[in-house]
């Protein structure tokens, strides 16, 4: 196994030379090499026959190359309760894990289209459940299957899984990180014995320990009530944390069904803009042609009408002296008319002034008594 994990850059050549393409196979987590090897040999018996390739970590599966990429991995909460059971105390291995998810979601959300995540445990013991996701993603069948393998399990592994689900729950960013990698990974709904019996099991195992062995975090095996309370109150927790994953895995459901519903209609709209731009790839072909159809006749018509262009450009310039000439006459014209309009506002203003200064010398008194003699004058004449 761990000369299986250390070869990062093994090449190993399955059929002949006319192999599909280059398969990168790669682990996320640790401790992965059963799984690893189980892959390999369930992609040995593919037909057409693949060319696989292994690498130690995803960074540098992603690194080596453009085709897909197969990574086995355990689900988040046995990740979790791998590290509380080598030990580590439970805030110290929730940092630790949230530290090494960041790395891998980031990794994993670049190269989507590329990665295809793998339940171990799933890989391991049903292998052909997973032959429906590696045939959509690899274009290939699978003439023979590999016989299931045990996976020997920690009698304590229950009690380290129900907190390991506990401490992926207790915060908002945990949960969403937990419940993104757990959507990602195919055969994450594959059946697990109940709780409760895998309970029953570890408390058994713990009551069988003599007692001069340590029991951390459990009560001594002789203070069966007080056990009997605990084992209750685990059970009442295993069953709401059941209840939780139920309503989890329906919400899930439903966004993976609403997931697919969207990359249907992706698809469809990536069909529809390639029609669009064929169809506007031939309106545009059709367009230059009748273009350059245009161009032509505009240039042979222009050949032919090269005089009687420069006859009408001559004309046109006649014309455009003709106009500039009557031009200078009606300005001249406009010239004498202003100087006479003006004149005769002079003129007008003089016979006002005269008028005025008549009237005046009619309303004056001298005007009046040389009336009178006028009249008296008149009158002796007579």
């Amino acid at each position: 196994m761990e000369k299986t994990m250390a070869d990062s850059e093994l090449q190993i050549k399955s059929g002949s030379g006319d192999n599909m393409g280059q398969v990168t196979l790669a682990p996320l987590g640790e401790g992965l090499g059963d799984g690893l090897s189980m892959l390999e040999t369930l992609l040995q018996g593919t037909d057409p026959a693949l060319d696989i390739r292994q690498a130690q970590t995803l960074a540098d599966a992603l690194d080596g190359g453009s085709g897909p990429v197969l990574v086995v991995t355990m689900m988040p909460d046995r990740m979790l309760a791998q590290a509380l059971a080598g030990g580590a105390l439970p805030s110290q291995a929730v940092a630790d894990w949230q530290t090494w998810a960041d790395g891998q979601l980031a990794l994993l959300r670049r190269a989507r289209s590329r990665v295809l995540l793998l339940n171990e445990q799933a890989l391991l013991t049903t292998p052909g459940v997973l032959t429906q996701a590696l045939n959509q993603r690899l274009g290939c069948g699978f003439t023979d299957l590999p016989e299931p393998r045990p996976v020997p399990e920690d009698p304590q592994a229950p009690l380290h899984e129900i907190l390991a689900r506990h401490l992926l729950t207790s915060s908002p960013r945990l949960r969403a990180m937990a419940e993104e990698l757990d959507a990602s990974i195919v055969g994450s709904d594959m059946a697990v014995a109940a709780d409760a019996d895998r309970l029953d099991q570890a408390f058994a195992a713990a009551q069988s320990v003599p007692p001069s062995k340590p029991q951390p975090d459990l009560q001594p095996a002789e203070d069966t009530d007080a056990l009997a309370a605990s084992c209750q109150q685990l059970r009442n927790a295993v069953i709401e944390l059941q209840h939780q994953l139920t309503d989890e895995t329906v919400a899930r459901d439903l966004l993976q069904a609403d997931c697919d519903a969207m990359e249907i209609r992706i698809a469809t709209l990536q069909e529809q803009a390639k029609l669009r731009e064929a169809a506007l790839g031939e309106e545009v072909l059709r367009l230059g042609r009748e273009a350059d159809d245009l161009r032509e006749k505009t240039t042979s018509l222009r050949g032919g009408s090269d005089d009687r262009l420069r006859m009408l450009e001559l004309e046109l310039a006649a014309a455009d002296e003709t106009r500039r000439t009557q031009a200078g006459l009606v300005d001249a014209q406009q010239k004498d008319i202003d100087a006479q309009n003006n004149r005769l506002v002079a003129l007008q203003g003089e016979l006002d002034q005269a008028r005025s200064e008549l009237d005046h010398i009619h309303r004056s008194k001298s005007w009046a008594i040389a009336g009178a003699i006028r009249s008296i004058r008149y009158g002796f004449r007579k």
